[in-house]
């Protein structure tokens, strides 16, 4: 059998280009907030303004994601294409899922966080007498934004996998570490072991880089 196609790779990708994007999208927003003033209207207006196009821009590169990671996989699989209409549907159903419903990892859905940060960072930003402190409120907002996004990219593959294993007609997987420095004694206990596909425990952290090998192919 063919190796199968690497964890997180695309996910590092994926994150990596979406943190640039919305640091250059902080950046906008600082330079036009620090020529308007930071008072309460323009505040209030341009943190929702970033905040919305956050979360545009990760559910873009969330269904991106999504749709290369069950590619690559399915062709693994099953020596063939996926048809494209059903993926993207799959997709779709999976970000209308995630930013409505808790993760079972993070205990929060991600529209319902982000707006959370959102509020949470006007109020800060507000706080502050000084346009650096208010500077620094902003940077240190989109930092925990960021922490979000990354999260969401590991969940977004790790449900890719799933699916694409699931619909494969898998039945066992086996559970393998990934041997970086997220690995916990939890994760080192679990690898190795032998799972049916439905019965696999909910991962032990956030980011957790564990991933599933299918124990037979199934071309």
């Amino acid at each position: 059998m063919r190796a199968m196609p690497e964890p997180y790779k695309a996910a590092d990708r994926i994150l990596q280009r979406l943190t640039q994007l919305i640091l250059t999208r902080r950046e906008e927003t600082r330079r036009k907030l620090t020529t308007l003033k930071f008072d309460e209207l323009n505040v209030m207006q341009e943190v929702d303004a970033l905040y919305e196009e956050i979360e545009e821009l990760c559910v873009k590169y969330y269904r991106l994601l999504y749709i290369e990671r069950y590619r690559e996989m399915w062709i693994w699989l099953k020596n063939k294409e996926p048809k494209e209409d059903e993926v993207y549907e799959l997709a779709e159903l999976f970000i209308t899922k995630i930013l409505n419903e808790p993760s079972a990892i993070l205990h929060y859905a991600f529209h319902s966080e982000l707006v959370r940060k959102r509020d949470r960072a006007k109020e800060a930003i507000l706080s502050v007498p000084t346009k650096t402190q208010k500077q620094l409120e902003l940077e240190k907002s989109v930092r925990h934004v960021i922490q979000q996004a990354g999260f969401y990219v590991d969940i977004t593959e790790d449900e890719a996998d799933l699916q694409v294993l699931h619909d494969a007609g898998v039945k066992k997987v086996r559970w393998c570490v990934y041997g970086d420095d997220r690995v916990c004694e939890t994760c080192e206990e679990l690898d190795g072991t032998v799972w049916d596909l439905d019965s696999v425990p909910e991962k032990p952290h956030p980011r957790c880089r564990c991933y599933l090998r299918p124990v037979t192919s199934l071309k």
